[in-house]
């Protein structure tokens, strides 16, 4: 929505930052409605990107492909939520992308599977076979498009954590982000998932 007033815009910049669980939710006037960080909901919002048109998302994660579990001791309910609230947007965050990455490889299989009936069928049986039907939702398979889906992550767990902030910390994490910039740029688009067996 449109941002009407400097504390308009200070209230959703603090409504965005607040955690469930661990901050208090924001009220953003004129709403009475209270608001939270929408990230967990929507980690990667993909298909908004697809619906504007985008062929190409490159998507930044925090943690590796596949995190392994926090090898530490919490002590309070604080910690715990912290955790509870990375361990699902991580999850929601892999499973948009694997889903990405399956409708591309279903996409490349329909265009195989086309190719080859062109090969062996008449004109009119083609098209009985291969005619577009509507989804649930309206949407029609002619409307789903390849991506060139790069996915940059760190090559192992990142130190800290999003409470605690430090300018060494941070330009450490800055020069990592760029290693994984040029490594992710030069593997290419992503056919599978990294470090497991896309197809299982």
């Amino acid at each position: 929505r449109e941002v009407i007033s400097r504390r308009h815009l200070i209230e959703v910049l603090l409504a965005s930052a607040s955690q469930p669980l661990l901050m208090p939710p924001v009220q953003i006037s004129p709403d009475v409605d209270q608001h939270v960080h929408g990230g967990l909901a929507s980690a990667a919002p993909l298909a908004q990107a697809i619906a504007h048109g985008a062929t190409t998302i490159y998507t930044v994660m925090l943690t590796p492909p596949e995190a392994p579990p926090a090898r530490q001791h919490f002590g309070w309910v604080g910690g715990t939520g912290w955790r509870f609230l990375e361990v699902m947007a991580e999850k929601l965050l892999v499973n948009d992308l694997r889903r990405a990455l399956d409708t591309n490889r279903v996409l490349r299989e329909r265009a195989a599977l086309e190719a080859r009936a062109a090969e062996l069928l008449d004109d009119e049986h083609y098209r009985a076979l291969f005619a577009e039907d509507s989804d649930d939702n309206g949407h029609n398979g002619s409307e789903r498009r390849l991506l060139d889906l790069y996915v940059i992550h760190p090559e192992r767990g990142l130190p800290g954590d999003g409470r605690t902030f430090s300018p060494a910390a941070a330009r450490d994490l800055m020069t990592r982000g760029t290693e994984a910039v040029h490594l992710a740029l030069a593997a290419g688009p992503l056919e599978g998932w990294p470090g497991a067996d896309h197809e299982g």
